[in-house]
């Protein structure tokens, strides 16, 4: 993803079952900012740089389980 989707409040996943909700972006410097941000269930803060958590990001929201995962009713 690019650094100027990332945006407070939001949760990203990283396409393999991880999520993280920024909490915070400060402290601009040199075309990056410091990020904060909440790992699932966990009320702990972590620290990142904007531009990597944008590398790490694959998406917007929690990641879905595909189709194929899921059982059926057959």
């Amino acid at each position: 993803m690019s650094p100027h989707e990332i945006e407070v409040g939001k949760t990203y996943h990283n396409g393999k079952g991880k999520a993280r909700k920024v909490i915070l972006i400060g402290n601009h410097y040199k075309g990056d900012a410091d990020l904060y941000y909440q790992p699932a269930y966990s009320s702990i803060w972590l620290p990142m740089t904007l531009k990597g958590f944008a590398k790490w990001a694959k998406g917007e929201g929690r990641e879905s389980i595909p189709k194929e995962d899921t059982p059926s009713d057959s």
